[in-house]
């Protein structure tokens, strides 16, 4: 099975740009179950492209302007070899507790910390929430539930929480915002209690 993946964007400027460097992250994963077939990254002034990696290791496309312009277009397509696979083989209802220990390790912890992190701005009262992580159920039963109780999720936040038009600050708790029964924007992170020391 093939896709192509197709990236366009224009950059403007109200005024001429000397000399200007821009890094795109935007190469596909390759992995075991897809690979990057073809891959063509080209900008409309025709200024060369160097394709590199980054200091996390991810593959990225540079451009290095040394002509003045007030537009720019980059174009990147890609053509991707993708195996059929079901992901969830692999997963299945039994408990186990080595996936338990893996959650719980420092290296998945350390690998996945940008996704984990709670902060006092995205934590709600775990014990208020209409679902719990269970160490007596499998990580993918547990999974299910949060999605079979997505519903009862937003109902939660529709109860806990309204909208209304009162201004609300980067820095403010959702704790505070729902107290208030006032949000405009309210994003959320939720980990299971088990992931955290």
């Amino acid at each position: 099975m093939e896709y192509t993946i197709k990236y366009k964007a224009v950059n403007t400027y109200d005024a001429p740009v000397d000399e200007a460097f821009w890094q795109f992250l935007l190469r596909p994963e390759e992995n075991e179950t897809q690979r990057v077939r073809l891959s063509k990254f080209s900008n409309s002034i025709n200024a060369a492209v160097d394709a590199s990696t980054n200091t996390f290791g991810f593959p990225i496309c540079r451009v290095h302007l040394k002509k003045a312009v007030e537009r720019i277009s980059f174009e990147a397509n890609y053509i991707i070899s993708k195996k059929h696979s079901n992901p969830f083989s692999a997963l299945d209802s039994v408990v186990n507790p080595v996936h338990t220990q893996l959650l719980n390790s420092l290296d998945f912890k350390i690998e996945h910390e940008r996704f984990l992190g709670e902060t006092s701005l995205t934590t709600l009262n775990r014990e208020a929430l209409p679902f719990k992580f269970s160490d007596s159920r499998s990580i993918f039963d547990n999974l299910n539930e949060i999605n079979d109780n997505y519903s009862n999720f937003s109902t939660y936040i529709i109860n806990f929480c309204s909208k209304s038009p009162n201004i609300s600050g980067v820095f403010q708790t959702i704790r505070s915002a729902c107290i208030h029964r006032g949000f405009t924007t309210i994003m959320i992170s939720f980990q299971p209690k088990h992931c955290f020391s």
